[in-house]
This record gives C-alpha cells, structure tokens and sequence, in this order.
C-alpha cells in the first residue's frame, strides 16, 4: 500500500512484522518493528515528495538493508515520529543574482535549508529518540572576513531568492524570510549570506510545507561593524496556520 502524507512528521503506528518505508525528499528511511526491535536503514534517491510506503512483510531486498541498525525492546512501541530538525551549524547561501542594497534600503530574501530527520519511537514522556539522519548531506564551508575571523559553517546547493513563488515548495527543506538592512552610509554589497539556523525552529503547516521564524540582518552605520541579527517570534505571516515541530 502507497499513501501520499504531505505532514510526515505525524506519528505513524506499525504492526509488528510491518515495514515503514518514508521518503523525504531525497531520503527515503526504512523502518521494520518486530514484538522486540525496531531496525532502521535508509537511503537517497531523486525523489522530491513526502509519500509513505507501507507493507505487511518485511522489505528484503531494500537498499542497504544488511546495515541496518538495530533497537532491541523487552516490548517495542507500535508508534514511530520522523521530526524535522535543523542543522547544528549556520548554512551559507548565495542570493539567485549579484545583489545591491543602497544605503537605507531593505530587501528580503526566502531561503530553504535541509532538515535531519529525527526518528523516535513510543509517544510522551515514554517515546525514545534512536537517532537523527540528514535528509542532504551537506558540506563544510568557512564564512568570515579571513582565515583567521568567523566560523565554520555548512554549505547547501540552494539559493537566496526574492520572491516566494520563486521557491520550490519540498518536503525536506525549511523556507526561512531574511530580510537585510542597510543602515549604512555605502552600498551594500551581499555575495552569499550565513543563515543562523542553530538559532530557529521548525514550523509545519497543513500542505506539508516547514518553515522558521523570520531574520532580520541589519548593517549598521559604525565603520566595520558587523551586521546585527534578530529572529521574529513565531511563524512567519507566509506561513499561516503553521504549527511548532521542533523548538529551538
């Protein structure tokens, strides 16, 4: 059985000798629970929807199947939770087109940064978390001035665009408002941008779609001051009747 579940982060219950195939976007996870265990094992493809895959007996010939970890339980819970959640470095981004914001402009940028998907098993305070996946893997990346000044920080095949409708709505990707500020006497030059995603939560609405809180990067008047950050409170307002995942 196939069935389309545009919030996979909803609880999913498995019968026991039943296999739990979820793809996220590119990740697609296996999970197989048995009266004492759950295994788990996943692998990456192309695929760009949220869709679960469901079967009775287990999925023998999946991919990477003979690496799958195992969880052993004197009785394992029925139910498993996949929650979406955010890198634990900032993830660098370049704007769609060389941009220029002149001295007490603003422009806004919506920018999707991939999730890891957190995999728990049991409901409450009895729920047990096995382990934490990547959707993408990312590579590293230093963001600063120099060698010397700034941080080690994730690099993602994404980009900053300026307008919404601009932004591909995936399952496994959180779109993030940043708004930059020029409150600088020159033009303000923005060749890529360092999104603080350690910083923010994780928020799912109905369709299926994630997003965080709101940015603001402001640069300052003071010669050599660095930009200033503030993160709104909540879901943005593009991203009504959103609901809190993953707090920060």
């Amino acid at each position: 059985m196939t069935q389309k579940k545009a919030r996979w982060w909803e609880p999913f219950r498995v019968e026991g000798g039943m296999t739990l195939a979820c793809a996220i976007g590119p990740l697609t996870l296996f999970l197989c629970r048995d009266a004492t265990e759950w295994r788990l094992w996943s692998e990456r493809s192309d695929a760009g929807d949220a869709e679960i895959r469901t079967g009775r007996e287990p999925i023998r010939d999946a991919p990477g199947m003979e690496g799958a970890e195992r969880f052993m339980f004197g009785d394992a819970p029925e139910t498993v939770l996949l929650h979406p959640v955010l890198a634990d470095r900032p993830v660098v981004v370049r704007p769609r087109y060389p941009t220029a914001i002149p001295p007490g402009e603003a422009a806004t940028f919506y920018i999707s940064t991939p999730v890891s998907v957190s995999v728990t098993v049991g409901v409450g305070e009895a729920g047990v978390r096995l382990c934490e996946i990547p959707s993408l893997c990312m590579s590293d990346t230093w963001f600063g001035p120099n060698t010397r000044e700034g941080e080690l920080c994730y690099a993602t095949p994404t980009q900053a665009r300026s307008r919404l409708d601009e932004v591909p709505r995936r399952p496994h990707r959180a779109i993030t408002p940043v708004q930059v500020k020029n409150d600088s006497p020159g033009m303000l030059t923005i060749e890529k941008l360092s999104l603080p995603v350690p910083f923010l939560s994780v928020y799912g609405r109905p369709d299926g779609s994630l997003w965080t809180q709101a940015v603001t990067l402001t640069q300052h008047v003071t010669e050599g001051a660095l930009a200033s950050l503030r993160v709104g409170e909540g879901a943005p307002p593009e991203a009504d009747g959103a609901a809190l995942l993953t707090a920060s």
